[in-house]
């Protein structure tokens, strides 16, 4: 790849007049938009019957929402690349064209038809909606546009674990997370996942809420569980101890892994999973069913939301919610501010910790 200077000079003089002028606007993880207030656009996307000569597409494949990551456009156009083919980026509907390209590099390739555009140490906030959109319109004008989309996990998809990075948790951890998944016919990457996000894989990870272990299971929830696992090891009285008497106790090796499964990285992780199918089942009863269909337009993945949501914040708030607040619960529930960004940070360990990952759209 070389640099296109004269591509990217001429998108930055395009904006000079405005960015010397203007003051800077809203802040996007994109940077600050330096352009007056705009109404917001609704970029479409128009079918063509060129559609072949033009892709876009990105790098990663889906949005990073547990960290920073480089962020990469690529355009390919067999019809050839000029410096007058119009580039275009949204964020949340809002036109960011000129703070982005501020700060993005331009590359092409010696043949002239295939661009990239480089925006380094992208970091997108979990908590908020991060609906971005790439417009391009090339010399014979012909438009393309595509949506840089947030991942999304299946509950049953069987994705191997490629990767935990940056974590560096045993082997042994990993092996028992992708074995245990399979059998129970869960997803093993969305099971690391939890684990990443619960406890970033420290089996004696204790919460202020009392959650114990690899998969930060509360004291609710444990009662729940070890009823149907009596081989599970339980320290006498252990749910009635204060936050500071049960810290004490594992850190003194009194509570450990030997008398108290919950510090156990197998049993952890096994009554993790048997949380999560207890979860499922609740949200594919009759009436938890109907309420995702009556205010979803995709019901699964919509289980999945409300399945983590309820995990981190218990089913019957999340149920509430849902009941009150409708598709967008995730968003405008107060209650469930911990959940939301909860819900898409797993999703996002999830799809770049898998196999699935590396394959092409």
């Amino acid at each position: 790849m070389i640099i296109k200077r004269e591509f990217r000079l001429l998108i930055l003089l395009a904006f000079m007049p405005v960015l010397g002028l203007a003051c800077a606007g809203p802040v996007t993880p994109f940077g600050a938009i330096h352009l007056p207030p705009q109404k917001k656009a609704k970029p479409q996307e128009v079918e063509s019957s060129y559609d072949k000569l033009i892709s876009i597409q990105f790098n990663p494949q889906k949005q990073v929402l547990h960290g920073s990551e480089d962020f990469e456009i690529i355009i390919k156009d067999s019809a050839g690349l000029e410096t007058n083919d119009s580039i275009k980026v949204y964020f949340n509907g809002v036109d960011i064209t000129s703070s982005f390209f501020y700060r993005a590099e331009v590359f092409t390739d010696p043949s002239q038809t295939e661009l990239k555009v480089r925006f380094k140490d992208l970091q997108l906030r979990p908590d908020q909606r991060n609906d971005i959109v790439v417009r391009y319109k090339n010399q014979l004008g012909i438009v393309r546009t595509q949506r840089f989309e947030s991942p999304y996990c299946p509950l049953t998809n069987l994705w191997n674990i490629e990767n935990v990075r940056p974590f560096q948790p045993r082997d042994k951890i990993i092996q028992l997370v992708q074995d245990r998944s399979s059998e129970e016919g869960l997803n093993p990457s969305l099971i690391v996942a939890l684990i990443a996000q619960e406890s970033g894989f420290y089996s004696k990870a204790l919460s202020w809420a009392r959650a114990l272990g690899l998969t930060q299971i509360t004291p609710l929830a444990e009662r729940d569980i070890a009823s149907s696992h009596p081989e599970f090891k339980r320290y006498p009285d252990i749910n009635e101890m204060s936050f500071l008497e049960l810290k004490a106790k594992i850190l003194s090796g009194k509570i450990n892994s030997k008398n108290e499964w919950r510090l156990d990285p197998k049993s952890s992780i096994i009554g993790g999973i048997s949380f999560l199918k207890r979860l499922d089942e609740y949200w594919r009863r009759k009436e938890t069913d109907e309420l995702l269909k009556e205010n979803f337009a995709n019901p699964e993945k919509a289980r999945l939301d409300a399945i983590l949501a309820s995990y981190n914040s218990g089913a019957s708030r999340v149920r509430r919610a849902i009941k009150k607040h409708g598709k967008d619960y995730l968003f405008a529930s107060k209650e469930l501010n911990a959940a939301r960004e909860y819900v898409h940070k797993i999703q996002s360990y999830c799809f770049h910790f898998s196999d699935i990952s590396k394959t092409k759209d």
